[in-house]
């Protein structure tokens, strides 16, 4: 599964907006996006072999089952 900048772009839009609903701050749904989108690239070879998820849904569910950014 390749995705192309303007995907990712679209999937970032929508991260951030989901993020911003969670912390009702733009500052701390900006820091928390780059934390998931960090998280995700460390996790592509993995992801790219499993297959299972989109990576839409892969995304959104690590930022919402994430602690440490959604906590402060």
């Amino acid at each position: 599964m390749s995705l192309s900048p303007d995907d990712l772009s679209a999937l970032r839009n929508r991260l951030l907006a989901f993020c911003y609903q969670l912390l009702a701050s733009p500052f701390e749904a900006e820091d928390a996006v780059q934390d998931t989108m960090e998280r995700a690239w460390r996790a592509r070879k993995y992801r790219l072999t499993q297959g299972k998820t989109p990576a839409a849904s892969w995304l959104v569910s690590r930022e919402a089952g994430s602690g440490s950014s959604l906590s402060n």
